[in-house]
């Protein structure tokens, strides 16, 4: 039984000095610590955007060209084509005259004694033509053309120029 008991053994021997890779991780840490620091605290470059500000015809005209390169008419996609053109339409008055338009319906709209002041009685006769038609076509499923949306983009583009 004397023979199942023994010794302690002394102490291990390890094949490095612990104290060496302690000031390896002290300095790693202090490193990395100073690095987040810097990272974190440096002046960051400021990016200035220029926001150029269109006038409300630039805008109009701008969007328009944009409407026209995409070709909904040669689609066929009328009904796409009268929803771009009359929000088009609508932001620029409303912006040009500063009149809450676009959340209105096309009759509340025209009954708009606002609009009237702005505009001249064929301008208005016009504008309530385009603005039925256009309904019309994206309400009531009518059928357009190509030669109709070409007339009301020209209607478009002279009431801008009329209107600036």
């Amino acid at each position: 039984m004397d023979q199942d008991i023994r010794d302690i053994k002394g102490p291990g021997f390890l094949p490095f000095e612990l104290e060496s890779w302690m000031w390896a991780l002290i300095a790693l840490v202090l490193i990395g610590t100073g690095l987040l620091l810097y990272l974190f605290f440096r002046k960051k470059e400021e990016v200035v955007e220029e926001v150029v500000l269109l006038s409300p015809d630039q805008e109009a005209l701008q969007a328009l060209a944009i409407l026209t390169k995409k070709e909904y008419p040669k689609e066929g996609a009328f009904k796409t084509y009268f929803f771009e053109l009359s929000a088009i339409l609508r932001l620029y008055l409303e912006r040009r005259f500063n009149l809450p338009i676009t959340d209105k319906t096309t009759e509340e709209f025209l009954n708009d004694s606002a609009i009237k002041v702005f505009l001249n009685q064929s301008q208005q006769k016009t504008l309530q033509l385009f603005l039925m038609q256009s309904d019309l076509i994206k309400f009531a499923k009518q059928d357009s053309s190509i030669k109709e949306c070409d007339e009301a983009e020209h209607f478009l583009k002279q009431l801008i120029q009329e209107t600036l």
